[in-house]
Order: structure tokens, then sequence, then C-alpha cells
């Protein structure tokens, strides 16, 4: 496993038993994300020969494709934070001196984490509406 370097050079990965682990767990996350990968590859090979040859498709393969890529995004996310490899237009926080930096990334994790909740309070009243009234797709 690697550890990532700041723009100063100092390690910034996490150490200790705690830190390994997390970076396993992380790893493992992206490995079953491509998984997923593979099985809707041929989730969708699968429904195109069946759908052509015999008129007939994959019954509830865009439910599997709309589930899985739910997966695959969320999956490997927690990889995507770690390796600050997220699409940025940073040409003007290139700029700004290193404290600054530190507070415009403070703002956006801030921000972030304030619509990650909200997404995820108001996705979660709705999968409970759609378990209680029994919907389904």
């Amino acid at each position: 496993m690697q550890d990532f370097k700041l723009d100063n050079g100092s390690n910034a990965g996490p150490s200790g038993i705690g830190g390994r682990t997390l970076l396993a767990i992380e790893d493992g996350l992206v490995i079953v994300a491509g998984l997923i990968v593979l099985a809707l590859m041929l989730v969708v090979t699968a429904d195109v020969i069946m759908r052509s040859l015999f008129n007939y498709p994959l019954p509830n393969s865009y439910e599997y494709m709309e589930l899985g890529m739910v997966f695959i995004v969320y999956l490997g996310a927690a990889q995507v934070q770690r390796e600050k490899r997220h699409i940025a237009i940073d040409a003007l926080v290139k700029a700004l001196p290193p404290r600054g930096r530190a507070l415009v990334e403070l703002f956006g994790c801030v921000v972030g984490l304030v619509l990650m909740a909200a997404i995820g309070w108001w996705g979660g009243q709705a999968a409970w509406n759609s378990f209680v009234t029994s919907e389904y797709i």
C-alpha cells in the first residue's frame, strides 16, 4: 500500500494498525467495485444477446444496472478521497499560500459534508417511503 505526500513533501498517510486497517478496507472496497463493474458488463452483454437472438430481455437488468452504478461510485469514494484524485479546477487555489489552500479545502469539506448529509437524509426518507408503500422500482 502506498502513503501519499502533501505538496510540502510531508507524509500524510494514516499510520499505525488502525490506519493500515483502513487502507486495507478501502482497497478491498475498490476491488469489490471492480467486480461489480465486471458483473454489470456480463449482465448487459447477456441482456443484449438475449434481446437480439431470442427477443427476450434479461429480467430486471435495468434495475441491476441502476443499483450497480450506485455501488460502484460509493465503494470507490474513500480511496479517491484518500488519493486526492477528485476532479478539481484549482488554478486559483494553487496561487494561494499553504494556509489559504488549507482553508479552501476545509471549506470544501464542510460544504461537501453538509450536502452529503442532506442527500443522505432525503434519500433515506425516500427509501423509507418506498419501503412502506411496497415500491420496488
